[in-house]
């Protein structure tokens, strides 16, 4: 059976934790040389934020995907004749090139705050093109500061969503029909976020959109106690028996 690539989508304000935890798990997992799955990983650095890592000129791609060596590179947003950074659509129209015409593939592509390069003209496309790369086995990781900034369809194409501290609300009318199926368990993580990041303000949980599990560091006592706050400000899904 083939693989299903990964489409996690990590969603925090400021400060909240998302680029550590995703560079942790890249560093652990995807470029371990003891796991046998290992993978080599692409970062689209838009905040010229990722110095430690070796960049790639994006026509050198092609290159990347043939080596056998397991390593993280990134792509800088920036003109290659005059080294300026790259304006919004230009990041756009690379990022297009990075994935349909030098056609990164067997990897992650990890895509750090898309919200200052994706424009509600841009989000039918970007739909398409991060959907329909199956046969790439592409695996994709994307960073937002809030859930508005996802594009509504794209929620349907998520399967692992990870929710750190954030100011507004997953539970957006637009969205509500993508995400029907995964409504409890949603609300049931954010509260179980809104209240450890009292005490922990990069507290973070991961719910697994396939098979509705929440991960993380609480406890059964906490997890209870946000079903708990559910269940109370939701009475109509209290049935009796």
């Amino acid at each position: 059976m083939a693989r299903e690539p990964l489409k996690k989508v990590s969603v925090g304000g400021t400060g909240a934790g998302k680029t550590f935890q995703n560079m942790k798990f890249i560093k652990e997992v995807y470029s371990n040389p003891k796991n046998p799955h290992a993978r080599k990983s692409l970062i689209y650095d838009t905040n010229l934020e990722f110095k430690d890592i070796t960049p790639i000129a994006p026509e050198d791609i092609p290159l990347f995907n043939r080596q056998k060596k397991i390593e993280i590179r990134r792509v800088l947003p920036l003109n290659i004749q005059t080294g300026k950074e790259l304006g919004m659509d230009e990041k756009y129209d690379l990022l297009c090139e990075i994935i349909d015409n030098y056609q990164f593939r067997n990897g992650l592509l990890y895509l750090e705050d898309i919200n200052n390069y994706v424009t509600n003209t841009h989000s039918k496309h970007l739909v398409n093109l991060l959907t329909t790369n199956r046969h790439k086995l592409l695996d994709i990781f994307i960073n937002l500061q809030t859930f508005r900034a996802l594009p509504p369809r794209l929620w349907g194409n998520i399967n692992v969503l990870t929710i750190h501290k954030t100011n507004d609300s997953p539970f957006q009318a637009k969205i509500k029909d993508q995400i029907a199926g995964q409504m409890k368990p949603l609300r049931i993580a954010n509260i179980l976020v809104e209240n450890k990041t009292r005490e922990n303000p990069r507290f973070f949980c991961t719910l697994d959109m396939r098979t509705s599990q929440i991960i993380g560091d609480f406890t059964t006592p906490e997890f209870i106690e946000s079903c708990e706050k559910y269940l109370s400000l939701n009475a109509k899904d209290v049935k009796d028996y």
